[in-house]
């Protein structure tokens, strides 16, 4: 759980146009695998100089799931982790915190609460009536939506390719435009929430 001073923020997987992704490196026993880090949305933005950023005030718990092997070791198991993040306000600050947990010591840890309510904030699957088409326009991605609600309450938080800066999006009815610049590469996809 990231606990963030008032005004402070911290980054979510895509910064935007100023930031670092806050990251966490496992460190599991043999046997153990953790599953992709789960992301809850985060709020969009605007810094002085129009930066858009994705970030979290106050708190957010990123999490990941961890798969133990079917046979598991005697005795207490360390689960590890390291995070780096950049946590502003009107100046940046590096932060990191080298994190463990003993399991199989008896003791309870885990607040099933939290998990539920930073759960319910992580993107799910579209249902099957949502449409979302993505078409490449020479400097320009089109995001388009069809089979959902009013276009006031659609947002899109995209996730481009690490070498590819997206301008802001444009929303027009149901559609999301971005301006481009991959610097010479070929962008081949873009990820994204609705």
């Amino acid at each position: 759980m990231y606990k963030i001073e008032p005004d402070w923020h911290i980054y979510w997987k895509y910064a935007g146009d100023s930031g670092i992704p806050t990251e966490i490196e496992w460190h599991l026993p043999s046997g153990f695998q953790a599953g992709p880090l789960q992301w809850p949305l985060p709020s969009r933005d605007k810094e002085p100089g129009d930066l858009e950023v994705f970030a979290y005030g106050s708190e957010v718990l990123l999490y990941a799931e961890v798969t133990a092997p079917a046979s598991l070791p005697a005795g207490p198991i360390a689960v590890k982790a390291d995070s780096k993040w950049l946590v502003c306000k009107s100046s940046c600050v590096p932060g990191n915190a080298n994190l463990s947990l003993e399991l199989n010591s008896g003791h309870t840890a885990a607040d099933p609460a939290l998990f539920q309510r930073f759960a319910a904030q992580v993107p799910r699957a579209l249902p099957a009536n949502y449409q979302l088409g993505v078409a490449r326009q020479t400097k320009q991605v089109v995001v388009s939506f069809s089979g959902t609600g009013s276009p006031a309450s659609l947002d899109f938080y995209p996730e481009p390719p690490p070498e590819v800066v997206l301008g802001h999006g444009k929303q027009s009815g149901k559609t999301v435009t971005f301006s481009i610049d991959s610097e010479g590469k070929a962008m081949d996809r873009l990820g994204g929430w609705l």
